[in-house]
């Protein structure tokens, strides 16, 4: 018996087999220089090397020296540590506790078997740290399936190298179906991994070369689509565009230029672009222009056309050149915008804005002013009756009475332009007042005037000051007679309009809703364009000094804005002038307010019963005039400069006043405020309020629903007693 007996005859059958299975494989390794996982041979090789290892594994566990192995079974077992392979035998523990390992690991890991075997290296350590989770899982599926592994992952190597292996291997179990180990081969597949990427660069590369064709592609096909939005973008364009040759030659228009000018494209094309010149510029202007666009430059400007019906239009235009790829110039391109209307409504909103600020300037005159004749008219009142014996005295005093009235029925006249007179409103049927103004109208027109009234189909009512408003209708037939000396027909029409929102472009003070329009058309000499802007000034007018003050238009228009409306006028040289005046219709449920101007010159002189009045007033003159005469009158009078003194006074008295009598504009607190404040502490307090102006807009609500009563600078003496006596008895 050799010293090989103790190998039974199947098993040296078996590793024999397996030695041809291996001698297969280096074949096939030899011709292969790249072992390629999916072959077949590599299947067959796997299952015959592990067999082998199989074999000589339980045989070498039995012997006591290897030396005991025959020299043929010892070949076989150094040919298989020697194969360029992983071959592996492990438990299925998380370490991966190796129990036999090939020498070919070496050339895989850089590891020698021995660290392996010895527990010195574990190879769930090479594996790479985001797959290492993932290989085991896998593991674990293939064994609970009872299915080979086939894994690809990343492992590090003892130089720190990453390599990429596939491990093919499954699970081996005894005749009870325990798991006894692992086993399988890993080989080293990162030549193919490196192809691989490299085929995939090249395939993204190749389909990166077919998204940039596709999109060169897209970009002509999208570049075609927007030349024509372009092109239809141009034809529907609210804007005028003109295409010249280098001459001036018009060689394209847009719908909007035929639009605008008025000429078709049949008519323009081929024409120069003299044909729109107005003789509104010098000729320097376009010699610029040339210059500009000649040089390459674009030129911006506002021009004044002139359309094809003679009228004249004022463009924004922007002129280009238009150059091929050499740089050469081939054409001239206009983008021209109509600012026709835009300019007029600007003219329109600076003309409001310019009345604006001069009813204001004219309001704070007027106060002042009112404030003198306060003064001059009260004292020179005191005075006639101090020196009633003296005829000559009293004739004095007349005349300065006379031109004080005088004077503050101008002041009157300038607060009703600047708004901030006192409104005696009621209920104003336009029909019945211009029916009964009719006669009145006709003594003032020439007898060569035809009078033309159309009232209202309806009966509509205004809520006005009928007073104000027959004022306005007399201002504006003096100035039809006026504009009329060979005489005309003067028409007079009333009529209800509704306005909405696409209305309101051709006025900047209209506003939407139902409005009784007044129209006034004259067939007389009609308003220069010079000077439509100027007509509603206060003091402007075209007339001789002796014949008129130029407050007439003046009125209409402060009167007017006051009702929350608006004036329109429409005028040609020797044609006529049109007047519109908008006046918001009422549903005439108005409280009538009464007149508190009116003079009562022949009223009595009403006397106090001694009641204390607190007075308050800034300026000096007017405090001690209305101290005098309330003190005259048999009134105790408490004077105070500014509203805090007021305040001071009322709380030193402890309230213990029956009226006071305040002006509005004051230093610091306002009359309104102070009165407030003083009625809170005494609510039976009477109050009359006095001023050179009131500023119906804001505060004229406050003096209605207070109850408390307002007088207007200058105030006479008998109103101011008969209205001191009317507001104590209540």
């Amino acid at each position: 018996m050799t010293k090989l007996d103790w190998l039974n005859g199947r098993s040296r059958r078996l590793i024999w087999t397996a030695g041809v299975l291996v001698a297969l494989g280096l074949v096939a390794f030899v011709w292969n220089a790249e072992l390629d996982p999916q072959a077949g041979w590599f299947a067959l090789v796997t299952s015959g090397i592990a067999s082998m290892i199989s074999a000589v594994h339980s045989q070498r566990s039995t012997k006591s020296k290897p030396d005991d192995i025959p020299e043929r079974d010892e070949q076989l077992w150094m040919l298989a540590s020697a194969l360029p392979l992983f071959l592996y035998r492990c438990q299925n523990d998380p370490h991966w506790t190796t129990l036999f390992v090939s020498d070919g690991c070496e050339a895989v890991t850089g590891y020698p078997s021995v660290d392996f075997v010895s527990g010195k290296v574990h190879f769930n350590e090479l594996i790479d740290e985001a797959y290492s989770d993932f290989v085991w899982e896998r593991w674990q599926e293939g064994l609970d399936a009872n299915k080979p592994v086939d894994i690809d992952y990343p492992i590090r190597t003892a130089s720190g190298e990453e390599r990429w292996v596939c491990e093919k291997g499954h699970g081996v179990y005894d005749d009870q179906g325990t798991l006894i180990y692992l086993q399988g081969i890993v080989v080293d597949i990162t030549d193919r991994k490196v192809a691989e990427k490299e085929r995939d660069l090249l395939l993204q590369e190749a389909d990166q070369s077919r998204r940039v064709l596709l999109s060169v592609l897209e970009d002509e096909r999208r570049g075609q689509a927007e030349r024509l939005r372009l092109i239809l973008a141009i034809e529907q364009a609210g804007e005028s565009f003109v295409m010249t040759d280098t001459e001036g030659v018009i060689q394209y228009v847009n719908p909007a230029f035929t639009r605008c000018s008025g000429y078709t494209r049949e008519e323009v094309l081929g024409q120069h672009t003299r044909i729109l010149k107005s003789g509104k510029h010098p000729e320097e202007l376009y010699d610029e222009l040339w210059e500009t666009i000649s040089s390459g430059k674009a030129w911006k400007g506002r021009l004044v056309n002139r359309r094809k019906d003679g009228s004249l239009f004022t463009e924004d235009a922007t002129i280009s050149a238009v150059t091929d790829a050499a740089g050469h110039i081939t054409n001239y391109v206009a983008v021209n915008r109509d600012v026709t209307h835009e300019i007029e409504l600007e003219e329109q909103l600076f003309q409001a804005q310019k009345m604006e600020l001069i009813g204001r300037m004219v309001g704070g005159i007027a106060h002042d002013f009112n404030n003198n004749l306060q003064a001059i008219l009260g004292f020179a009142d005191i005075a006639m009756d101090d020196h009633a014996d003296s005829k000559r005295l009293k004739e004095y005093l007349s005349e300065i009475l006379k031109a004080g009235e005088s004077a503050s029925a101008l002041t009157r006249q300038l607060l009703a332009f600047s708004r901030r007179q006192v409104l005696s409103k009621q209920p104003v049927e336009m029909n019945v007042m211009l029916a009964e103004m009719l006669n009145m109208i006709d003594r003032t027109v020439s007898e060569n005037v035809v009078i033309d009234w159309q009232p209202n189909a309806s009966t509509r009512y205004v809520n006005g000051d009928r007073h104000l408003l027959e004022q306005v209708m007399l201002n504006l037939v003096v100035n039809a007679r006026d504009a009329m000396p060979e005489g005309g027909r003067l028409s007079i029409k009333l009529s209800d309009v509704e306005l909405s929102d696409d209305d309101l472009a051709m006025h900047p003070d209209a506003r939407t809703g139902r409005f009784i329009r007044l129209t006034v058309t004259d067939t007389g000499i009609g308003i220069p364009v010079d000077i439509r802007s100027k007509i509603f000034e206060p003091f402007f007018t075209t007339k001789p000094a002796s014949q008129g003050t130029g407050l007439g238009l003046s009125m209409v228009y402060g009167i007017i804005k006051q009702h929350e409306g608006w004036v329109s006028v429409y005028s040609e040289v020797d044609k006529g002038t049109e007047f519109h005046l908008y006046i918001p219709l009422s549903d005439h449920e108005v409280e009538e307010v009464a007149d508190p101007t009116i003079v009562r010159s022949d009223d009595p002189i009403f006397k106090g019963q001694g009641e204390r009045i607190l007075v308050v007033e800034d300026e000096a003159g007017i405090l001690d005039l209305i101290q005098r005469i309330l003190s005259n009158a048999g009134y105790e009078v408490v004077a105070a400069a500014t509203a805090e003194d007021g305040i001071h006074c009322f709380e030193r008295d402890q309230g213990r006043f029956d009226m006071v009598i305040s002006d509005v504009v004051l230093p610091g607190k306002s009359g309104f405020d102070m009165v407030e404040h003083l009625q809170s502490d005494n609510p039976n307090l009477k109050v009359l309020l006095i001023s050179g102006y009131s500023d119906e807009r804001t505060r004229w609500s406050n003096i209605q629903q207070n109850g408390w009563r307002y007088l207007p600078k200058p105030v006479n003496r008998r109103v101011l007693l008969s209205t001191l006596r009317e507001v104590l008895t209540g």
